[in-house]
């Protein structure tokens, strides 16, 4: 049914973010949230391996750090 479908979609979705995908995206998301107090968990991924995931977390890091002040 509908659910089985979207549970399909979404698993398949995951699947292709991998893991880099998934931090780098949430690192954004934290970013775009405006929410000084996620300064905290962004300041763990700034020197990430994975090059996308170090750039979101030095762009959210930079969006938070203004939005604090």
């Amino acid at each position: 049914g509908y659910f089985d479908r979207w549970r399909s979609a979404l698993t398949s979705a995951l699947r292709r973010a991998g893991p880099a995908g998934l931090r780098r995206n949430a690192l954004i998301a934290a970013g775009n949230s405006g929410e000084p107090g996620m300064l905290e968990l962004v300041e763990r991924w700034l020197d990430a391996e994975d090059p996308a995931v170090a750039d979101a977390a030095r762009w959210a890091h930079a969006r938070l750090s203004r939005a604090r002040s």
